[in-house]
């Protein structure tokens, strides 16, 4: 067993012990984590919800559900008007950052993904290497933390989205378990702890309780895949997370295999070489060979012909690759062998 592996099973062993509920559905982590039985990871990030919280202060309304005329008064989730009502006037670490926010006109979603580059509370550290308008957004976000409340909001949010992340975990174990039907590894705990054959990230779902209700994304970054939620309304949304989540899990586990056949890869490097100024575009062929196969693995394993939040169907090019991969890969799964042995024909 290696070290990771190790050090993973012992941080479970651990949660183990403290669970009150949801035992075989969940596996707790930190206060503000919980886990999914195959490890995806899903809670309030300290990172996210302190740049969120800090716009808010600033006047960042963005909302799904307004209230009657002729107000129209945003309908904030609950944990967001607790914490709104809490804000007091701005310290001096806001009234600094409101200079970065006038220098910095970007929409919060690019706010959120330049948190993220940072390391999570109470560090929120970075490198030289890192952009440098994310350096300077990490150092507020620490500041604000630290000494303007912002340690005590995110306590109060963790326990206010409780709830929230139950129903997350159970969907998603249910969805990862409909894409290892198709996707079949053997060894599950290898495949998902061994960095040998995991090598393009984890998974993990943050909620963000003062984002607007219904918001949406996926944000790639060299070692995690981070799908980012708001509050939500309608129970269909929660299936919403989970289907994303489905996809980019089943890229982590092909996305290995993939990438030790490089000489199967020439047909996925001309994809890549041919693919739209006018969509996001992979940041490698072996990155998009392992989304479009766990894309293919989707529609099969759902019987659907989408693939939530993927860039894999934003090309045409992109279309026909997959189409292609998931006709291959209804023929070859029939048998239910693992897929190592059958990615070759799949490439």
């Amino acid at each position: 067993m290696t070290n990771k592996k190790a050090f993973f099973s012992a941080c479970l062993a651990v949660a183990g012990l403290l669970m009150v509920a949801h035992p075989a559905s969940a596996q707790w982590g930190s206060k503000a984590d919980m886990y999914s039985e195959d490890g995806v990871q899903v809670g309030v990030d300290s990172r996210v919800f302190s740049v969120l919280t800090m716009l808010n202060q600033h006047g960042f309304n963005a909302e799904k559900y307004l209230g009657p005329e002729p107000l129209k008064q945003p309908q904030y989730s609950e944990t967001r008007v607790r914490i709104r009502k809490l804000m007091r006037r701005l310290g001096p670490v806001q009234k600094k950052f409101r200079g970065f926010i006038d220098k910095t006109p970007e929409g919060f979603e690019r706010y959120v993904a330049r948190a993220l580059v940072a390391g999570k509370a109470p560090g929120f550290e970075t490198t030289m290497s890192d952009d440098a308008k994310a350096r300077a957004l990490a150092e507020y976000l620490h500041n604000w933390y630290h000494e303007e409340g912002g340690s005590g909001f995110y306590d109060i949010a963790v326990k206010m989205e409780k709830s929230r992340q139950a129903a997350l975990v159970e969907a998603i174990n249910t969805m990862t378990a409909t894409i290892q039907s198709t996707i079949i590894m053997g060894d599950t705990e290898d495949a998902l702890l061994e960095e040998e054959l995991n090598p393009l990230g984890r998974v993990v779902v943050v909620i963000a309780p003062m984002a607007p209700h219904g918001w949406l994304t996926r944000i790639e970054t060299p070692d995690v895949t981070y799908v980012v939620t708001g509050p939500w309304r309608e129970d269909t949304h929660v299936q919403e997370v989970a289907n994303v989540v489905a996809v980019a899990f089943a890229r982590t586990l092909v996305g290995g295999l993939v990438q030790a056949q490089p000489g199967k890869l020439e047909a996925f490097k001309k994809v890549h070489s041919q693919w739209s100024e006018e969509a996001p575009k992979p940041d490698s062929a072996a990155f998009l060979a392992a989304e479009i196969i766990a894309c293919a693995s989707y529609q099969h394993a759902t019987e659907s012909e989408v693939c939530p939040l993927s860039v894999a169907l934003q090309d045409p090019q992109g279309v026909k690759t997959t189409n292609k991969i998931k006709k291959k890969l209804t023929k070859l799964v029939k048998d239910k062998a693992l897929f190592k042995d059958i990615l070759p024909e799949i490439l």
